[in-house]
C-alpha cells in the first residue's frame, strides 16, 4: 500500500469517526433530561421525576448527564461480559 493510499484510508477513518461522534445520543424514555429553572440561571438534571443535580451552566448539566449515561453504559457492558463467562458450578 502506498503512502497516498495510507493517507486516504486514514482520512476516511477520521471522517467516519467524526461523523459517528457528532451523532446525537438517543435517550431512552426515563433517561436523564435537562431542564432550565424559570426566571433563574440554574439548570436541573433529572432521572425521570427525580432531581439528580442542579448546575449554573447548561454545559455543566450536559456534562453531569453525559457522565451518568457513560457510567450506565459501562455497568451494562460489564453485566453483559459477566453473562458471557462460563459458570464454575
Amino acid at each position: 500500500m502506498s503512502k497516498a493510499e495510507q493517507w486516504e484510508e486514514a482520512a476516511a477513518m477520521y471522517d467516519t469517526a467524526r461523523h459517528v461522534a457528532a451523532q446525537p445520543v438517543e435517550h431512552a424514555p426515563g433517561q436523564y433530561r435537562i431542564e432550565h429553572y424559570p426566571n433563574s440561571r440554574f439548570w436541573g438534571v433529572y432521572d425521570g421525576e427525580r432531581l439528580i443535580a442542579v448546575t449554573v451552566y447548561k454545559r455543566g448539566a450536559r456534562e453531569v448527564a453525559g457522565r451518568l449515561e457513560m457510567q450506565e453504559r459501562t455497568i451494562a457492558d460489564l453485566k453483559r461480559q459477566l453473562g458471557l463467562l462460563p459458570s464454575l458450578g
